[in-house]
């Protein structure tokens, strides 16, 4: 079975889910050699609020989605 490829995504502010433990796995999942990639939304909480944050995470999405589902 081959690694899953992972998209971690956040707000710095989350007191809910805080953004360190994404940075741990992915920091954990780069040394495994899984492909990865983290993204931390400054001065957002657990909710992303800012409009311009809002359509850049579901262009990542969109993108990440392409790339690893598609095979784009």
């Amino acid at each position: 079975m081959l690694p899953t490829p992972t998209l971690w995504i956040g707000g710095a502010e989350d007191w809910n889910v805080p953004i360190l433990g994404s940075e741990q796995m992915y920091q954990a999942m780069r040394r495994l050699g899984i492909e990865s990639k983290l993204v931390v939304y400054p001065g957002e909480h657990h909710g992303i609020r800012r409009p311009s944050f809002q359509k850049d995470r579901y262009e990542r999405y969109l993108e990440w989605f392409d790339h690893y589902v598609k095979g784009e």
